[in-house]
């Protein structure tokens, strides 16, 4: 005879295999086509990278974009070589007294020249065709993003952020398949200088990323997701993983938080969207639970598709070695997931406040 504890999870664990089904029907980002080529600024916003920031200039610099591109990079008054080295390849603001990403990012932004920004980390290397394959899908939209790979695998830690990376990008092509926009992911994306000033900027929160994915959205400004590809450093150390998946989760908790508390037409579609991501996460963390406590098979239903997920995912966007760690990453990915994500919850719920931290980054 069935338990209720079964039936329970057999309903919560409905929403999952719709996704997992999706993922499964292979989405893919729109194909590049021919376009206006417009005057690009790409801004970039730095602090102590003098590890990596050569290696994102020389890649941008030997980009193929065929229009006229100009390269600002925003130090937040680095104590290392980073805007000397910056200042061989293009403009360089230091700011004295820095107040974060969001203001770095404004204050390029009121500096541009560029018709189209566009906005890169600093240890983010795109190829050569990244950049002209962005601007020219930016026909008929006001913005566009790529898709953002991990490159480093030194460590047990990057083998399951590269798993994590993988797996955002298939639940990014999931939502865009639902909303026909994307979510901005805070680097590797083109935006007209002119949208930006109308929808106010970037606001200073813990994810300015998704906190303008929503504003362009409620604004009526559909982001394209398209095959541009740019390669990134993910933590290699679990105290530096755990800080910024910290930050990420309170900050997109905070950003729902508010689009639910402020709801208007515009945002009505997000809703159920939302409600699909909460019970997929609630299906995860109750069957975990039961397996715990009970030791019941019926955790099989949850990971058997979690593990076929991470293994598509991985032979899609990572490398062979990756699928070696499998299902040991995807495991540990699952339960860190849950761990950080209550816990990020309980600190909005009780309003403690957190600091946007930067991640030390290795030479490459």
């Amino acid at each position: 005879m069935v338990d209720a504890v079964t039936v329970i999870i057999l309903i919560l664990s409905l929403p999952y295999w719709v996704s997992v089904f999706t993922i499964l029907t292979h989405l893919k980002p729109g194909s590049v086509q021919k376009g206006k080529l417009p005057f690009v600024s790409v801004i970039i916003p730095t602090k102590n990278e003098e590890n990596v920031i050569e290696k994102t200039l020389k890649k941008i610099k030997n980009s193929d974009y065929p229009g006229r591109m100009e390269i600002i990079v925003v130090d937040a008054n680095s104590t290392d070589r980073t805007a000397k080295i910056a200042r061989r390849y293009g403009r360089v603001i230091v700011e004295r007294k820095p107040k974060g990403k969001p203001h770095a990012l404004n204050l390029a932004m009121r500096k541009a020249r560029g018709e189209i920004i566009y906005i890169i980390d600093a240890d983010s290397w795109v190829e050569k065709d990244t950049i002209k394959n962005l601007i020219l899908q930016m026909d008929g939209y006001k913005a566009v993003t790529g898709i953002n790979l991990p490159e480093n695998k030194n460590s047990f830690v990057t083998r399951f952020g590269r798993l994590e990376n993988a797996l955002l990008i298939d639940t990014d092509l999931f939502l865009y398949s639902l909303l026909k926009t994307a979510i901005v992911p805070g680097r590797n994306y083109a935006v007209y200088k002119n949208v930006l000033k109308k929808i106010g900027g970037f606001k200073n929160v813990l994810t300015e990323d998704l906190n303008i994915s929503i504003r362009l959205y409620k604004a009526g400004y559909n982001v394209k997701l398209v095959p541009a590809k740019c390669y990134e450093q993910v933590p290699d150390r679990f105290r530096w993983y755990l800080k910024q998946q910290k930050r990420w989760s309170m900050g997109s908790i905070n950003e729902i938080k508010n689009t639910i508390g402020n709801i208007r037409p515009i945002l009505l579609p997000l809703i159920p969207v939302l409600m699909f991501l909460a019970m997929t996460f609630v299906a995860f963390t109750i069957s975990l639970i039961a397996f715990l406590l009970t030791m019941s098979p019926v955790f099989l239903l949850i990971l058997v598709p979690t593990l076929l997920v991470s293994a598509i995912a991985v032979h899609k966007y990572l490398e062979a070695d990756d699928m070696y760690y499998l299902p040991l990453t995807a495991i540990a990915l699952g339960i860190l997931c849950i761990a950080i994500n209550l816990y990020a919850f309980s600190c909005v719920v009780l309003r403690k406040k957190t600091i946007w931290e930067k991640t030390p980054k290795e030479k490459m």
